[in-house]
């Protein structure tokens, strides 16, 4: 996301207008019932920043958007779930996170079938998982 670029390289005034133009575009054009990855970047740029309570209602809202839009077992609620559980994780709040990593997992593993060696390699709901549960 080129707003998460801008952030890294000092110009976090430019990376929120972006990401915030981009909500309202998406809003504008999709309806206030599809904006979930918009909102997911922008808590993410929050985030990142240290604007933990401005985060964490986006990363619930973009959720339930997810799970409204698509349906609770379809795998873009796993991302929303597992985009939630990392804000937990990176607040040390890991009893919060690890549920919500858990029924990524497995809601992913409905989708896509069984964790195998490749999978798991490449699939970071299996690795925060190990992270929370080492804590």
């Amino acid at each position: 996301m080129y707003a998460r670029l801008l952030l890294d390289t000092g110009r976090a005034g430019e990376a929120l207008s972006l990401a915030q133009a981009a909500l309202a575009t998406h809003e504008t054009t999709s309806g206030p019932n599809h904006p979930a990855t918009s909102l997911s970047n922008l808590a993410e740029l929050y985030r990142v920043q240290g604007r933990y309570a401005d985060a964490e209602p986006l990363f619930k809202q973009a959720l339930a958007i997810r799970e409204k839009s698509l349906g609770p077992d379809h795998p873009n609620v796993a991302r929303a779930l597992n985009n939630l559980a990392g804000f937990y994780r990176s607040q040390g709040w890991y009893a919060d996170a690890e549920p919500l990593h858990m029924q990524a997992l497995a809601l992913s593993e409905k989708a896509l079938g069984p964790a195998n060696d490749i999978y798991e390699k490449r699939n970071s709901t299996n690795t925060a998982r190990r992270r929370c549960t080492a804590k």
